[in-house]
């Protein structure tokens, strides 16, 4: 459970983070904004992607780990 609230809270930051990052594009086209504001919410970007791919996959981790705990699966991952 608490690998699924994970997920869907990183997913979340990927959202917000895509949504900052495109509007310090458009500052930075309109003359408002600097390469630094660009380059800064593209790392933030990044960074939350990260965050995401690391909960999925912890998840999945967690999942096959429940199966095999479970009797399921062979043991190899």
């Amino acid at each position: 459970e608490f690998a699924r609230e994970r997920i869907i809270v990183t997913e979340a930051a990927v959202r917000a983070a895509e949504e900052a990052l495109r509007i310090e594009k458009l500052r930075f086209r309109s003359g408002k904004g600097t390469t630094t504001d660009v380059l800064s919410s593209q790392a933030a970007w990044l960074s939350a992607r990260a965050g995401r791919d690391a909960a999925l996959s912890e998840g999945a981790i967690a999942a096959a780990r429940l199966t095999f705990a479970m009797g399921g699966g062979s043991g190899e991952y």
